[in-house]
């Protein structure tokens, strides 16, 4: 794969990502924290054990590579939360 169609086919990955998130939080919001923390842990279990099949380290390996995103992410959302907060859009 070239270059650019590589570059192409990361960028529809993120657009697509960004979408489903998107709606994620649509179906999340209005419900009890606690709700929305136990959805989020069913939905990362069921994507973590569906790789059973490559073994515990790899179910492992996907957990600690998925905190160490979110970790990374935090900084961005809690700026994003912040802006809402202040009365701009979350995607603006």
């Amino acid at each position: 794969m070239d270059d650019q169609r590589f570059d192409a086919a990361i960028a529809k990955m993120v657009e697509d990502s960004m979408e489903l998130a998107r709606k994620m939080g649509e179906l999340l919001a209005g419900h009890p924290r606690a709700a929305q923390g136990a959805a989020l842990l069913d939905c990362l279990g069921q994507w973590i054990a569906g790789h059973y099949q490559g073994g515990e380290e790899i179910m492992e390996q996907l957990l600690a590579n998925h905190v160490a995103m979110v970790r990374i992410a935090l900084p961005m959302q809690i700026e994003r939360i912040k802006d809402n907060q202040r009365g701009r859009p979350l995607d603006g």
